[in-house]
């Protein structure tokens, strides 16, 4: 328990600078990508390392790409929707966090029968998976948005 309140304990603290960071420009639309990549590394270090040192590595860890991610993520998808569709784009992505909330201990029980570094192994690969999902998107120029209510 406390190794889950310090993963979040330090996304929390972290994500109101990574906003500022994202919105001053600090933080680049690529480092999506890298926040997911620091997610799965935390994992890795979780598997291989597994000590109550090793999990709090790893809680750093996560908890940092969580801070990084989740601002960076909201304005790549706010960048993305189309005009008059940012409600349903966000509605839409918090489906998918709530997913993936439930969906990452059913991954990791699926591939733990194996072993808990099977199953912690396999979480990271899916986030490896979504960084390398968002890269092409993340690197490339955005396009100015055009006003939802032309005047």
């Amino acid at each position: 328990g406390a190794l889950v309140s310090l993963l979040a304990g330090t996304a929390a603290v972290l994500q109101p600078f990574a906003g500022r960071w994202t919105d001053s420009g600090r933080l680049r639309r690529a480092t999506s990508s890298l926040a997911l990549v620091a997610c799965a590394a935390g994992f890795v270090v979780a598997a291989g390392l597994q000590s109550a040192l090793g999990i709090a590595l790893a809680a750093l860890l996560i908890g940092s790409g969580v801070a990084a991610a989740t601002p960076l993520g909201f304005t790549l998808l706010a960048e993305w929707s189309p005009p008059g569709r940012l409600g349903s784009t966000m509605g839409a992505a918090e489906v998918g966090r709530d997913l993936g909330d439930a969906g990452g201990p059913v991954l990791v029980g699926a591939f733990a029968f194996i072993s808990l570094t099977a199953g912690l192994g396999a979480l990271a690969a899916a986030i490896l998976l979504c960084a390398v999902a968002v890269a092409p998107r993340a690197w490339t120029p955005s396009l100015p948005r055009s006003s939802p209510n032309p005047s």
